[in-house]
């Protein structure tokens, strides 16, 4: 029975971090107009937007399977944990960028890619910092 709660708390955290990069993405893409000088406001902003969301959905989920073991509060530090949060990010980051190149996937704003990744990196940390403040004694990540 714990070890089935376990595995519920962990899927709830990873989805949780899913839907923090996500919101992440959101940021950035409305940011993204407002960093630019008005007039290349007419660059490409069709559907390889919402493509590139998808892929960054499905890549960070691999990533934080694989790269980003959630584990126990007491079993490491909020560094090391993270430690392995930026380590996560920006390999889902490489792998993105991988798989835009080889879809051609080319009229994407760099200044927004760039954005993300910052706000990914930060909206998860203060979770995480959060999580650590507020002493909970669960499976945090």
């Amino acid at each position: 029975m714990a070890r089935e709660q376990s595995r519920l708390i962990v899927q709830a955290n990873r989805l949780g971090d899913i839907g923090l990069t996500t919101l992440a993405f959101g940021i950035a893409y409305h940011f993204r107009k407002l960093l630019i000088p008005p007039i290349f406001h007419e660059l490409y902003t069709g559907p390889d937007y919402g493509l590139l969301l998808l892929m960054i959905i499905i890549i960070w989920y691999v990533s934080f399977s694989l790269i980003y073991p959630y584990s126990t509060q007491t079993e490491r530090t909020y560094a090391q944990i993270f430690g392995s949060v930026i380590k996560a990010v920006c390999t889902g980051m490489l792998v993105l960028i991988v798989c835009m190149y080889a879809l051609r996937i080319i009229y994407i704003s760099r200044l927004m890619m760039g954005l993300f990744l910052l706000l990914d990196v930060g909206l998860i940390g203060d979770k995480l910092r959060i999580e650590q403040t507020a002493g909970f004694e669960c499976i945090f990540g």
